[in-house]
């Protein structure tokens, strides 16, 4: 890869580039497996380390000189390069420039453009704007770190997140007298969340942003664009708006293992699980709020660009706001948290902020949750946001452009196994994993049908055994073989906002059941139904008593009219007639088990006939 330079030759343009005739694929993965097999060192080991500026990812670098050999001869010119980063990518880059730089002189590195290093080392068509930029500021300390010029942890733009925390904690204290509330902004680069910082300014918050990083990793990077960089460069824009520093953690290795591995887990088993709610709940606001208990100041509240409604009260009587807050901007709530539905039907994410506690919910501001999209671009506009423009993000949050598909077969490949009939038993097709196909799913079967099979659709996924690696599959989805397995299942993982179950909204005189408004999936329709709560007793074996145990009780819904698709693993989501979010719960396989009896059932009947 690397050839000795020329006499006179002091540009460093003797790079022998193995990606010269390479493919954009062909570069990022390379650069994955450079990431990879990168050795990285800690701060603990090199405190000297300095932050590089202008970085999508966090990456840390220090040059030294040291004693080796430079084309068959000892020098002490020799250059070594240490770092890190939480991003592969930029652990690849690192890994190149490093292996780049040994075979230099100090001269030669000093005379180095940082903008020419992405195509010497020949990775600039791989790379998005603000990766190349990143690399060329890595060339920008290093080459300030052998010369010594200035201390690079005196910019701002470099200094670590807790150092300008502690300098705001001490900026603060000196005029506590006009303290205000202080506010740890998540901001994700689009429109919702940048209006939220706007408005959140307008009424009077002291407002750091912050930008999660979290999982899409990056050696996946050659299925598609991951748009977070463009994310941070959009978040960056938005900040500088207003003069404001954005910090950037990484959460990667954090959502990996308390959303994405839960997801791979239940996918396997057959199950359709919605990690944005596990994100919510463990990362965003779970995790991302103990980062935060670490830092030197304390923050009075969270805040985000959901679409959803905190209204806080201590008693029936108290009155809300317009943004569902009590006592104005500087009061900090310390009794009980509800959450309610935004008006904009299509745009309404309460659902996926079920799972939340109070220890969270009492916590956290949303700042546009009682607009409609329409009023909130229009504050986009007024506000002449950089990012006003952009269009609303789709799909899971850690995927990006990646189709969900090409993931799930890098994660668990396939597993073939038969498409069965569910009224006849008859073999109709061969899937490819049960972790494809999701109950109620008529899209995208035809290709694994049989063609006498495909002729008699539209064929519709009715249920999954993934003890026996079977998709069950019918025609007759609407007719009346199919309407309790429709309307009535078990729930499990009962999860109440208020940390206990809302007996009083018991209806004693339908059988103690509770009458509610219900959401099986996000998005603006809802359903109508009731749940009777099925109570887990455990028997105190000294003192023979029953213990009751929220956490462990399922109940039973029964739905006034059928649903396209009741997948367990899915989430159920609690409403009362005035849009208040009691909670919710996971559908069962209990549903799935009677359904499947029944299939066995019919066929052995059919096959009798």
């Amino acid at each position: 890869m690397f050839s000795a330079p020329k006499d006179g030759d002091n540009s460093g343009n003797f790079y022998d580039n193995s990606f010269s005739n390479a493919s954009i694929e062909e570069i990022q993965q390379r650069l994955v497996d450079e990431g990879l097999a990168f050795k990285q060192s800690s701060l603990e080991q090199e405190p000297s380390m300095t932050r590089v500026p202008g970085c999508v990812a966090t990456v840390y670098v220090i040059a030294k000189q040291e004693n080796g050999i430079v084309d068959g001869e000892r020098t002490t010119n020799r250059i070594s390069l240490y770092g890190n980063s939480d991003a592969i990518l930029s652990r690849g880059l690192l890994s190149l420039l490093k292996d780049y730089l040994q075979q230099l002189t100090l001269n030669q590195i000093l005379e180095l453009e940082p903008m020419d290093v992405a195509d010497i080392l020949g990775v600039r068509p791989a790379l998005s704007k603000g990766r190349n930029d990143g690399l060329a500021n890595m060339l920008n300390i290093i080459k300030k770190q052998l010369t010594n010029e200035g201390d690079c942890d005196n910019d701002p733009a470099e200094k670590m997140i807790t150092t300008m925390l502690t300098n705001s904690t001490i900026k603060s204290s000196s005029s506590s007298v006009d303290k205000k509330p202080t506010v740890a902004l998540l901001l994700s680069g689009g429109v919702d969340s940048s209006v939220a910082f706007r408005l959140l300014l307008e009424q009077g918050y002291d407002v750091t942003p912050f930008y999660l990083k979290i999982w899409l990793e990056d050696e996946l990077a050659h299925l598609g664009e991951c748009p977070w960089e463009d994310d941070v460069n959009n978040c960056r824009q938005v900040c500088d708006q207003v003069g404001i520093d954005l910090q950037t953690i990484s959460l990667q290795k954090e959502y990996y293992q308390r959303v994405m591995q839960h997801t791979l887990d239940e996918a396997r088993l057959g199950r359709t699980p919605n990690p944005d709610i596990l994100c919510n709940s463990r990362v965003k606001f779970g995790c991302f709020l103990e980062y935060l208990k670490g830092l030197p100041n304390k923050f009075d509240y969270i805040a985000s660009g959901h679409y959803a409604q905190v209204k806080r009260a201590t008693s029936d009587t108290d009155e809300y706001d317009d943004n569902g807050n009590l006592g104005g901007v500087g009061s900090k709530a310390t009794s009980i948290a509800r959450l309610f539905r935004a008006p904009d039907p299509v745009k309404d994410q309460s659902y996926f902020l079920c799972a939340l506690d109070q220890f969270q919910l009492s916590r956290l501001l949303f700042p546009i949750g009682h607009l409609e999209k329409s009023e909130v671009r229009q504050l986009a506009e007024e506000f002449q946001l950089p990012n006003r423009h952009r269009p609303d993000s789709q799909g899971l949050c850690f995927l990006g452009k990646v189709k969900f598909r090409d993931f799930m077969q890098i994660q668990l490949g396939e597993k073939v196994g038969d498409l069965v009939d569910a009224v006849t038993g008859e073999i109709i097709g061969q899937h490819h994993g049960v972790w494809y196909h999701t109950i109620g799913q008529r899209k995208g079967i035809g290709p694994y049908l049989l063609p006498k099979a495909t002729a008699k659709g539209p064929w519709y996924v009715v249920a999954k055994d993934p003890s026996k690696n079977i998709v069950y599959a019918s025609n007759k989805y609407d007719e009346d073989v199919f309407v309790q397995a429709r309307s009535e299942f078990h729930v499990e993982n009962l999860h109440w906002i208020s940390g206990k179950e809302p007996t009083h909204l018991l209806d004693e005189e339908n059988e103690g059941k509770y009458r509610l408004i219900l959401k099986i999936r996000h998005g603006p329709r809802l359903a109508a139904g009731t749940l009777k709560v099925l109570i887990d007793e455990e028997e105190d074996d000294d003192e023979t008593e029953i213990e009751i145990t929220n956490q462990k009780n399922g109940g039973i819904i029964k739905l006034d009219e059928k649903d396209g698709g009741l997948a367990p693993g899915q989430y159920v989501v609690f409403y009362t007639e005035d849009a208040e979010c009691l909670g919710g719960g996971i559908i069962s396989e209990r549903h799935w088990a009677k359904f499947l009896q029944d299939t066995q059932s019919r066929s052995e009947t059919a096959a009798a006939k």
